[in-house]
């Protein structure tokens, strides 16, 4: 028979990560910080464990087993709930329909420029090149990019999309 116990330090890392999402949309909000800043995330997620840290003294003595359980619990929240806001920030049809929503009625050219907080498409665009050239997974000779040689197995990957007849594949 299959039994589930919830110890009570989980339901304090619970309470933690209900804390650090509530203050992380407290300081976003309020502080009107939007976009990908990394400070909101950090000062949210130093509140939840500060929280968990204080609270971890009156809570009774358990398996110590119980509070690795609950901090790798709390982590493994954390790193989802990064990628997780990370990807809504960067996801660029979001963007698209978030910018149109704001606007109502508004056309394509007046939406390419206003994107990215008035900073437009050309900027995206460059902002992702230079990312990827940073992440050295790219190289820029005479105007033209090329993969870097490690990166050989994308190209594959795309012509193998290709071959398949595979569309919309994000490759």
């Amino acid at each position: 028979m299959f039994s589930f116990f919830i110890s009570s330090s989980m339901i304090l890392i619970i309470i933690s990560i209900l804390i650090t999402i509530t203050s992380h949309l407290i300081i976003i909000n309020f502080l009107k910080i939007y976009g990908e800043k990394k400070g909101p995330i950090i000062a949210s997620t130093f509140i939840g464990i500060l929280f968990w840290f204080s609270m971890i003294q009156t809570y009774p003595k358990e398996n110590i087993n119980n509070y690795w359980s609950s901090v790798f619990l709390y982590v493994a929240f954390i790193v989802c709930y990064i990628e997780f806001f990370f990807l809504i920030n960067r996801g660029y049809s979001l963007n698209l329909l978030s910018e149109i929503s704001n606007n109502q009625e508004i056309s394509k050219k007046e939406l390419a420029n206003i994107y990215g907080g008035g900073k437009g498409l050309k900027w995206m665009f460059e902002k992702r090149i230079d990312n990827l050239i940073n992440l050295n997974l790219i190289k820029v000779k005479s105007n033209k990019v090329f993969l870097k040689k490690h990166l050989i197995l994308v190209s594959i990957l795309f012509y193998c999309t290709k071959f398949f007849s595979i569309k919309k594949s994000g490759l």
